[in-house]
């Protein structure tokens, strides 16, 4: 009797063992759990999310790193492009300096000094910080259509992400009428119960460089939204 005790009191010691040890797996309850939160901390990443569904939600953030990726991208470049024409314009003014021996380089303490080659470098930098000017990203949002403009130097990209039974492509054309952009590409795609379409535009010469992408987003649903609203009278009527 005592070994059969001393038995099962090891066994139960052993098996009390095993259970701390299988305490360090999730099951499969706290997986899904913890998956899920991940998931909705994915969807509060997305500025505008199309579904709830774990697949939608790996799509759009797919879709919206690919954005960033290409804004990032096309900030740097605008950043290497002033960077060079600053220097260009530097080279040519230390040129002009030295050919008419205005150059103040033989000074040891000339660049302590505030003169007119300081005021030129500091209203060559003021091009730099107007990049995000230049290069604006912007999204405006209904209950039938996604807008997202995004607005580099001349060109003007619209994207636009609407249900399947509302057409919108006539009226966003004729936006880009109103605002004068030339269009130069077009590409759509189907997801779910949404079309999607990106819309790549140049503004015309003589219009200036200078487009406000609110402007153009809150157009785009202002007309879509109206020509929504006259499509669902005539369809109840």
């Amino acid at each position: 009797m005592e070994r059969y005790t001393i038995k099962n009191e090891r066994f139960k010691a052993e098996e009390g063992k095993g259970s701390k040890k299988s305490r360090t797996f999730l099951t499969e309850r706290e997986r899904r759990a913890l998956f899920n939160d991940r998931f909705f901390d994915l969807k509060n990443l997305i500025p505008n999310p199309t579904k709830g569904g774990e697949a939608s939600i790996v799509q759009d953030g797919i879709v919206y790193i690919n954005e960033l990726r290409r804004l990032v991208s096309e900030l740097k470049y605008l950043v290497e492009k002033k960077k060079c024409g600053a220097r260009h314009n530097n080279i040519e003014v230390d040129n002009k300096n030295t050919i008419y021996g205005t150059s103040k380089i033989e000074h040891p303490f000339s660049k302590m000094r505030l003169n007119d080659d300081d005021e030129e470098n500091m209203e060559k930098k003021k091009p730099e910080s107007d990049v995000i000017d230049q290069c604006s990203w912007l999204q405006r949002k209904s209950k039938v259509i996604d807008v997202s403009v995004r607005v580099i130097d001349d060109e003007v990209t619209i994207k636009v992400v609407e249900k399947k039974k509302i057409n919108c492509l006539i009226c966003v054309s004729k936006v880009l009428d109103q605002f004068h952009l030339d269009l130069h590409y077009v590409a759509g795609g189907n997801f779910g119960d949404h079309h999607s379409f990106l819309l790549k535009t140049k503004i015309y010469e003589g219009e200036g460089s200078t487009m406000n992408p609110s402007v153009i987003a809150n157009r785009v649903i202002e007309v879509v939204d109206k020509h929504n609203s006259l499509h669902g009278c005539s369809s109840r009527r």
